[in-house]
């Protein structure tokens, strides 16, 4: 883990219950490939009913990156779903959870699937997914990138 990952931690530890300490340390971890723990995190920030909507917006978001990366694609669904349900403006949301489902559509129809599907995808441009998780407002508020890095 990184000086940045430990400080996140830190943060979490004297305030438990700091959305901004959980966040940020999620995304630390998906930055640093632990998705499960990412995952972990980010379903902790997404569960803050006292945060407001584009906030947990954001976090559902993440969490289903966190998710896909995994390749538990019905929980990234899910989440890219409850992620629109609290911001059906964001596009990008949108586009991931378009992605997900064909991805999904395609398996069950036995079109391939699994990562492979998504490698395929990936090297297209706007055919990949949408991966913000981190990068979206990482520390809250920084820009970042909009495709998935290469696996």
């Amino acid at each position: 883990m990184c000086i940045r990952d430990r400080r996140y931690e830190r943060a979490l530890e004297a305030a438990p219950e700091s959305f901004e300490a959980t966040y940020n340390l999620g995304n630390a971890l998906y930055k640093a490939e632990r998705f499960d723990k990412a995952e972990q995190t980010m379903r902790k920030a997404a569960a803050d009913s006292l945060r407001a909507d584009g906030e947990r917006a954001e976090a559902f978001y993440n969490l289903g990156n966190a998710q896909f990366k995994q390749q538990k694609y019905k929980e990234a669904l899910e989440s890219y779903k409850q992620s629109l349900r609290l911001n059906p403006a964001d596009q990008q949301a949108k586009y991931n959870y378009a992605y997900t489902k064909r991805l999904l559509d395609d398996n069950k129809d036995g079109g391939g699937g699994g990562e492979g599907a998504v490698d395929k995808h990936r090297r297209a441009p706007r055919r990949g997914l949408r991966d913000e998780a981190h990068q979206r407002r990482e520390s809250r508020g920084t820009d970042g990138l909009h495709d998935l890095p290469a696996l």
